[in-house]
């Protein structure tokens, strides 16, 4: 395991394997100007580092690109921006962030993603967790909940899941439609709006 000071070296290949486990943020309908305003609230969070353009050279070799460079205005580009996160666990370990614009069809999203790469070389397995891992995921949970937070603040969501590429995705629409229950997994941890609040609810 590492210990918090250890940071993954966002160079190697190994530090991007997929799958991610993420935060998805869906929003209602399509605007591009809250589009960079949640990209600005999301890199400007205090616990990230970054944005960066590239994943393949040293973040140290590269000077800091602006969150919105990170969104591509008609959607048929997505764009892929990466930095450091520092986790509420101790752990620092790279991440990425993609714009999900969707103009005249549908609701736009974004993602904040770790890689399975990346948390497998600081002793995390999200593919096969033990008790454990799944501890462990339940509070990187509540930390990537902190971040979402920080972006309803100035771009108010619908919904964010955090956990599993796709699950988290399948899971946004089925919140949003109250429909959970009908789902075959059980849900990923999300915030939502009740009663005019926006409020974390734990993996089920």
């Amino acid at each position: 395991m590492a210990d918090g000071s250890e940071v993954v070296d966002e160079t190697l290949g190994e530090a991007w394997h997929e799958p991610f486990y993420e935060l998805y943020v869906e929003f209602d309908g399509h605007s591009a100007r809250r589009l960079y305003a949640a990209f600005a609230a999301l890199w400007g969070h205090p616990t990230l580092r970054g944005p960066y353009a590239q994943h393949d050279a040293p973040f140290s070799e590269q000077q800091a690109v602006a969150p919105v460079s990170g969104i591509d205005p008609t959607g048929d580009v997505p764009v892929h921006l990466y930095g450091i996160a520092g986790l509420s666990t101790g752990e620092s370990v790279p991440c990425g962030s993609v714009a999900h614009v969707r103009p005249g069809l549908d609701d736009d999203g974004l993602t904040l993603y770790l890689t399975a790469g990346a948390l497998a070389q600081i002793g995390r397995d999200i593919e096969e967790p033990s008790i454990a891992d799944e501890a462990w995921l339940a509070s990187l949970d509540e930390w990537f909940a902190e971040i979402g937070r920080a972006v309803y603040a100035v771009a108010p969501f619908e919904v964010a899941t955090m956990g599993r590429e796709m699950l988290s995705l399948d899971s946004a629409e089925a919140i949003r439609q109250d429909s959970g229950g009908d789902l075959e997994w059980s849900l990923p941890a999300h915030l939502r709006i009740e009663n005019s609040q926006l409020v974390f609810t734990p993996a089920g």
